[in-house]
């Protein structure tokens, strides 16, 4: 079970069941994180598990979150709770990226 701090860019699932995903930066790299999310209703229970970690250059983070896509869409496709999406992983790095580079050149 992972619990994490980090921002989370983006989300797909149900309300009920879904994957997010968190990108942290590690000096010269950045950490994507794939965390699976079930809410349990009757006990009120949020349950957590990492589904993927990659710790790549920045070059290589949108490829790296397309592939924690792929990953998340087989875990919730095994449970039929594929249901929605924020924005594609890939999408969403790409969009974080360009921020920080952005607050990097003011």
């Amino acid at each position: 079970m992972a619990i994490t701090a980090d921002p989370v860019l983006s989300r797909v699932g149900t309300d009920t069941v879904y994957v997010e995903l968190a990108l942290r930066w590690l000096s010269t790299k950045v950490e994507i994180t794939a965390t699976r999310v079930e809410h349990l209703p009757v006990s009120l229970q949020c349950v957590r598990e990492e589904i993927g970690r990659e710790i790549v250059d920045v070059e290589d983070a949108v490829n790296a979150a397309c592939d924690l896509e792929w990953i998340a869409a087989d875990c919730l496709d095994e449970t039929g709770d594929r249901g929605w999406k924020d924005i594609g992983f890939g999408e969403a790095v790409e969009h974080a990226l360009d921020m920080a580079h952005a607050l990097a050149a003011e």
